[in-house]
């Protein structure tokens, strides 16, 4: 009777161990997928502060072009 209780409980055991590791499975792919959307965003972020940075570069030298051709009238 203790060797059928027991294996009864190994079962159990062993489906919890298979119902534990579906969750974990779960978990990798939500995981997987979150890196992907933070890799995206930041390469959108990365791209938007260069496309300031540059904006920011242009405006400096139109304007010290300006003062230039101000100087030389």
């Amino acid at each position: 009777i203790q060797v059928d209780y027991a294996l009864k409980q190994v079962e159990i055991a062993k489906q919890d161990v298979f119902e534990k590791q579906k969750d974990v499975d779960k978990l990798d792919i939500h995981k997987k997928e979150w890196e992907k959307e933070m890799k995206q965003w930041t390469v959108r972020k990365e791209e938007e502060e260069h496309d300031e940075i540059g904006s920011s570069v242009y405006e400096v030298q139109r304007r010290e072009l300006q003062k230039k051709r101000k100087k030389h009238h």
